[in-house]
């Protein structure tokens, strides 16, 4: 409960995903968004396919394939799913 006027609805939300790195693993975040908590499901649900890419990229940046060619091979992955 926030004030006299009850619940106030979410404005913002984030998920922070730490693991044995140096850095975060995911961080995503969405503000002043009426439904933030159902917008940050939406972008996780779009972002998780990329989680790996985005790792390999910064561990061995010279040996990764560039992104677009990546997003090119989510596309095709993707149309095959919904053939």
């Amino acid at each position: 409960m926030a004030g006299a006027q009850g619940r106030l609805p979410e404005r913002s939300a984030a998920l922070i995903v730490w693991g044995n790195r140096t850095h975060n693993e995911v961080d995503l975040r969405v503000d002043l968004h009426d439904r933030a908590i159902d917008e940050l499901r939406r972008i996780y649900v779009d972002y998780k396919p990329s989680i790996a890419y985005y790792d390999e990229r910064a561990r061995n940046p010279r040996n990764a394939i560039p992104a677009m060619e990546f997003a090119d091979m989510l596309k095709n992955q993707r149309q095959k799913e919904t053939a």
